[in-house]
């Protein structure tokens, strides 16, 4: 960790690298005009969060007028700017696929007008309009990526690295996509403060959720509802879940060869089913 509350990685530059521009596309004006039907039109005022770090977000937004920044953030609240959205560019990454929580913050830096587009109107943009769909999606999956990569963001786990609980915790964490940083407090002072602040034993693994929750060696169904990869209010996640699976063969056949991002690995591999644990696939 780092006292003056920054983020030391860009997680985007430094996994994306030459890929940036299929990371971040920017949409033509006839681009914008096919999209703009699944969306609504909203405004905000400059300083203005859009969404926020550890909620779920309403949606993907793609900029019409003025600028967003997104900035990571972990679940000890340190941050790093990644990008900044100008016109024709949009917000996201898979989560947007499912109304997840988001992996960032974003800002209005000035008076913004923003196409938002709802999960399920995202989903029907994909199949009407295959060829876009599959350049927002592409951005999407490198996106995610690169959180699962750099660690940049996500929840922060503190303990022994080589503890079973940390080996279990991560492992879960990784089988499900989702980006995360473990820090020993043996070489971190004010880990060990917070653990023993906590009441930690040796063996015991804190978790810092971006949503500023602290769990102390939770069940992988606590640190799921923590991070929101669990829906906790009263619906039909296995209806959620088919979406997704209906995704992944979406992007199975349409343009999973990212082949240096390690995606087939399961570093970053999508999981059509990994948030609802009542479904097979989830992966505990």
């Amino acid at each position: 960790m780092h006292d003056d509350g920054q983020i030391q990685v860009n997680p985007y530059e430094s996994v994306i690298g030459g890929r940036r521009d299929q990371a971040f596309p920017v949409l033509s004006e006839a681009d914008i005009s096919r999209v703009e039907r699944f969306g609504e039109r909203r405004q905000y005022r400059r300083g203005e969060r859009l969404f926020a770090a550890g909620e779920r977000t309403p949606g993907m937004f793609v900029v019409l007028k003025g600028a967003l920044t997104m900035t990571a953030r972990d679940g000890l609240g340190r941050t790093a700017r990644v990008v900044r959205h100008r016109r024709g560019q949009f917000t996201g990454e898979v989560a947007q696929l499912s109304t997840g929580v988001a992996v960032v913050d974003a800002d209005a830096d000035d008076d913004v007008e923003a196409l938002l587009i709802p999960p399920d109107r995202l989903h029907a943009l994909i199949v009407a309009e295959a060829e876009l769909g599959e350049r927002i999606v592409r951005a999407l999956i490198l996106r995610r990526v690169a959180h699962v990569e750099s660690g940049g963001s996500g929840p922060v786990l503190i303990g022994d690295l080589q503890s079973p609980e940390m080996l279990r915790l991560e492992n879960f964490l990784r089988r499900n996509g989702q980006p995360h940083h473990a820090v020993d407090p043996s070489q971190d002072k004010a880990a060990a403060l917070l653990l023993a602040q906590y009441g930690a034993s040796a063996q015991d693994v804190l978790v810092a959720c971006p949503n500023g929750s602290m769990l102390l060696t939770p069940s992988e169904d606590s640190l799921a509802r923590c991070l929101g990869m669990v829906d906790t209010l009263e619906r039909d996640e296995c209806a959620v879940s088919s979406r997704l699976v209906f995704l992944a063969g979406f992007l199975t056949t349409g343009f999973m060869a990212l082949e240096d991002l390690d995606i087939a690995n399961g570093r970053g591999k999508i999981r059509a089913c990994s948030r609802c644990p009542r479904c097979p696939n989830f992966h505990a």
